[in-house]
């Protein structure tokens, strides 16, 4: 769902709809660049600075893609032991809340 903001279109930043329109801008950044644009009307006819049209030249050049890299995310809190302690409980009780359970 778009939001509009001061006349600006915003999008909700992790919908699907999103990554796919972000990974499509920057094929076309490297679809530019292969058909001998230059670093600079790239950047001028996508609003974007010089420095990110280098950037997803230097990742497509290096990795062959630019797709976004995957990310550690959050540690763990739990432990395996923990995780296999909890299913326990719950398939033992399955009413129980998390507050009672522990």
């Amino acid at each position: 769902m778009d939001i509009l903001a001061g006349g600006r279109r915003l999008r909700p930043p992790n919908t699907r709809a999103n990554r796919l329109e972000v990974i499509a801008n920057r094929s076309l950044i490297v679809g530019y660049y292969q058909g001998a644009t230059s670093i600079s009307e790239i950047s001028r006819l996508m609003g974007i600075s010089k420095s990110t049209v280098r950037r997803w030249i230097k990742r497509f050049e290096g990795e062959g893609h630019v797709e976004t890299r995957p990310r550690s995310g959050r540690p763990r809190v739990t432990s395996p032991a923990d995780d296999a302690r909890l299913l326990h409980a719950v398939r033992q009780t399955p009413r129980t809340t998390a507050v009672t359970c522990l």
